[in-house]
């Protein structure tokens, strides 16, 4: 359980006697009478320190207001695993089909050596490819391959070559997918596999194995359809008009928020990596077809404290060994590490980490998923880290609310409680009709209205990107 820490906040007081003695300075200029000597003295008597020794005023103490809120704090511990925490890894492509990025997924496959290098020689990994497709494609939230070779590729049992060569079948040629423009539906596919059903299937083929790690890995030379944009950025212009009867279709409760909160709730504490191979906001973007910056999969990627290769550096094989180091360090050590009390009660300016007592700024908090998150250094096996906050401070109630609804004043008026009826000791009955003079003590109260019928909530208006 966190440690529980206190910090009382006091309010300082200035020094009433400081305007005596500037006048008192003053008025030594002129001449004063006996009388008024004596009134001088004894003000400045009434107002000096009580130890005569002591030149300058110290610091006062100040009894604590009653009122005044305090900050809460916890620290909470965590100590890296000893030993690794699984040697088992899925490695999953969640891959744009469209023909315009054969070339980068054909150099996926080709870089692919650089991600497993990043292991050790007994990794047990498999490999799968996931089309980006929405509701209407047949290969939504499924695992697919080109020809006769395996839904999900064994390291071990292939060998590296043959991983190579059959992930490259895979990359290549896959299935396309018409309704959503070409398969730009990662964050809906995904989603959609972890559903039961589609992950037993998936399950069946040996991927999803419930004791491995999971790396997600999107490639995607255009924005996810599915994506929110801010109001600095715009869709790319959709010549075919399929973006946005997909978004309608598809996208209601499928965010990147949600896309990770479904996976991490589906892996609970196996190692997650996600990341992804996409241009990227404020870089060259080719100016040909509808190429933008991977909206929607950089958010999400980001809030899961992953990493981003760019597209436009032509590096595909360098950033798998990058993206391989991660997953490989997220097999022997803790990154997240979820807070001990809702989110809404934090106060993020309080967060502070140490490893191994060393304090450290390499973090971030994401409130929504209530965790800090180590984006570097993380100790080693059996490090301490540490992670302090404090919780916003509670408004006070200084009584002024009465029912504690927050709507109805409490000054003795409203002495049904139900906030309508005032009660002025008129109403003995308390239903606001009958006097009570002592004569109606046997009167039966009168029946209690039927509320009126609650009309149903709208619900919440989609909101439709800018196209």
């Amino acid at each position: 359980m966190p440690v529980a820490i206190r910090r009382q906040i006091v309010k300082s007081r200035k020094f009433p006697f400081l305007g005596i003695l500037i006048l008192a300075s003053l008025l030594s200029a002129c001449e004063m009478s006996d009388k008024d000597k004596k009134l001088l003295e004894d003000s400045l008597a009434e107002s000096a320190p009580s130890d005569s020794s002591e030149t300058q005023p110290g610091p006062i103490a100040v009894e604590p207001d009653e009122n005044q809120a305090e900050a809460e704090c916890f620290q909470m511990e965590d100590r890296q695993p000893t030993a690794q925490l699984t040697h088992k890894i899925d490695l999953l492509f969640v891959t744009d089909t469209s023909g315009s990025l054969a070339n980068e997924r054909q150099s996926v496959a080709d870089g692919i050596e650089s991600f497993i290098n990043e292991f050790p020689i007994d990794i047990d990994l498999r490999v799968a490819v996931m089309p980006a497709h929405g509701s209407r494609g047949s290969h939504s939230g499924k695992l697919t391959k080109a020809h006769n070779e395996p839904f999900v590729l064994d390291l071990q049992d292939l060998g590296t070559d043959y991983l190579k060569k059959y992930l490259s079948e895979k990359l290549y040629n896959p299935p396309t997918d018409r309704f959503s423009d070409g398969g730009e539906e990662g964050l809906y596919s995904l989603s959609r596999s972890l559903d039961n059903g589609m992950s037993d299937a998936i399950k069946a083929h040996g991927f999803y194995r419930p004791d491995a790690a999971l790396a997600v890995v999107f490639i995607s030379d255009e924005n996810d359809i599915c994506a929110r944009y801010e109001d600095s950025s715009s869709r790319v212009y959709d010549p075919e008009h399929l973006e946005l009867p997909a978004f309608l279709r598809d996208c209601a409760d499928v965010t990147p928020e949600s896309t990770l909160e479904k996976l991490k709730n589906f892996k609970g504490d196996r190692p997650l990596l996600v990341a992804g191979i996409h241009y990227v906001p404020g870089s060259y973007v080719p100016a040909l077809g509808e190429n933008e910056a991977g909206y929607g999969y950089i958010e999400m990627i980001q809030a899961a404290n992953g990493i981003v290769i760019n597209m436009a550096d032509g590096k595909i094989a360098e950033g798998l060994g990058v993206i391989g180091s991660l997953a490989s360090s997220k097999l022997n050590l803790k990154t997240e590490f979820n807070l001990g009390h809702d989110a809404t009660t934090i106060d993020p300016s309080s967060i502070s980490v140490s490893v191994d007592d060393e304090s450290i700024e390499t973090f971030q908090y994401n409130s929504d998923l209530n965790e800090v998150q180590l984006l570097e250094y993380a100790g080693r096996a059996g490090s301490s880290v540490k992670v302090n906050y404090c919780l916003l401070p509670v408004e006070e109630d200084d009584g002024s609310a009465g029912s504690g609804d927050g709507t109805t004043p409490d000054d003795g008026s409203a002495g049904s409680g139900d906030g309508t009826t005032p009660d002025d000791g008129s109403s003995g009955s308390g239903d606001g009709t009958t006097p009570d003079d002592g004569s109606s003590s046997t009167t039966e109260p009168a029946p209690t209205p039927e509320p009126d019928p609650v009309p149903a909530p709208e619900p919440d208006p989609i909101e439709v990107p800018r196209l």
